[in-house]
Order: C-alpha cells, then sequence, then structure tokens
C-alpha cells in the first residue's frame, strides 16, 4: 500500500537553515513542497516514467536533503525538453548510472532508500518536474529545491509545475486544497454561538500559527 504527499502543500517539516529564505523562520522560509510524494517501503522499486537520459546521480547526503537522487532528461512531442527528479534514493541503487545513459519508459532506475541514506526522511519518492534545470553559478543540476517560499511560490509552480499525469494520477487531486475564507467562515457560524462577534466585516483569514 502506498500512500500520496500534495503538491504546493504547505509543511512545518522543513526546518533546517538550508531552507531559510531570511535571517529567521518567520522572516522566509521554503515550506510549499514542489513536487509529489510517494510513500512506500525502502528498497522499493522506482520507474522512469517517459524515454529519456540521465542528467545527474548523485547522492546529497546533507540531513533533510534528498539523500540518493536522479535527474532525467526528456522531450515532449515538439522537441522541448523537460526534466524529472526523483529524490530519497538509495544511494547504492544508481551508483552505475553514468551521465547521458539513456533509459527507457518502464525500466527501473533506482529504489527507495531508508532513512540512514535517503536525508533523514521516512521512505518515500519525491518526484518532481521542472521545465529547465539551475543554472545559478554555484549550482549543480541536480541542486533543485524541493519546497518554496510562499511569497514566490508564482514563479516556483510555474518552473515546477504538478507532475501528477506523469505518475498516471489526475492532476487536480493530488494538488493542495486550500480552504477559502467563506468556507472557514460558514464552518465558524456553524460551530460557534451566535453570541461570539467577529470584529470585522470581512474576517481576516489564519492560516497558521508559529511558537518562537
Amino acid at each position: 500500500q502506498m500512500f500520496v504527499g500534495h503538491y504546493l502543500e504547505p509543511r512545518l517539516v522543513y526546518t533546517e537553515p538550508a531552507f531559510l529564505t531570511g535571517p529567521s523562520a518567520v522572516e522566509g522560509r521554503r515550506t510549499m513542497h514542489l513536487g509529489i510524494d510517494v510513500f512506500a517501503p525502502a528498497g522499493s522499486a522506482v520507474f522512469a516514467p517517459l524515454d529519456g537520459h540521465v542528467v545527474a546521480a548523485v547522492n546529497r547526503n546533507a540531513h533533510l536533503d534528498y539523500g540518493g537522487v536522479l535527474v532525467l532528461a526528456h522531450s515532449d512531442d515538439r522537441g522541448t525538453p523537460f526534466y524529472t527528479l526523483f529524490g530519497h534514493l538509495d544511494p547504492h541503487s544508481i551508483a552505475g548510472m553514468a551521465n547521458g545513459q539513456a533509459v527507457t519508459a518502464g525500466q527501473q532506475v533506482a529504489s527507495l532508500g531508508e532513512a540512514a541514506v535517503n536525508g533523514g526522511w521516512q521512505p518515500h519518492l519525491h518526484f518532481q518536474m521542472a521545465h529547465c534545470l539551475p543554472d545559478i553559478i554555484g549550482t549543480t543540476v541536480d541542486d533543485w529545491p524541493g519546497a518554496g517560499d510562499p511569497d514566490d511560490l508564482a514563479f516556483a509552480a510555474a518552473l515546477y509545475p504538478n507532475p501528477a499525469e506523469l505518475l498516471g494520477l489526475a492532476p487536480e487531486p493530488y494538488l493542495y486544497p486550500v480552504v477559502s475564507a467563506e468556507t472557514l467562515l460558514a464552518d465558524r457560524q456553524g460551530r460557534f454561538g451566535a453570541n461570539l462577534k467577529l470584529s470585522y466585516r470581512q474576517p481576516a483569514q489564519l492560516l497558521r500559527g508559529r511558537r518562537h
């Protein structure tokens, strides 16, 4: 049995300094998940969704990083390139992969790593799609942010679109559902007594709090 985590889901688990985009967590932090997670036991096989070739197969072994990570290049029917990333792999399962090596759709390309080798996470596949590779000075082609800053979400979502269809899934159910202020207000009115009034005609939407 496998469980699937949402695309663009806000998460508080990203606590390492590498996730900060400002001096402190409240001033900027990458919390929005830019891929889809597929939870399965360590050792589970990982397959290529499409024909392509290897761009990178490395071990990013820092705490809460990807562990073993594989990046593949593909092209659509018009010849436009795009890329897929497979994170939290067993590094030994991709040790024989060479840059430029061809892979075919349905070919096993890796296996999932256990927490000791996958960055310290519960065993799962982080699957992400990108329209282009990182080209910032000092980065490598495997240096994809698996989570984005909410302030940059529109840009990040355009660069890293929902990869659900490449997993054979319908995109909408795996896009994190954002609850509207109207829905929250209606739910509140159904649960709270009429004597508990709100201070504003259009109440502010509270999302979540954080302890300092």
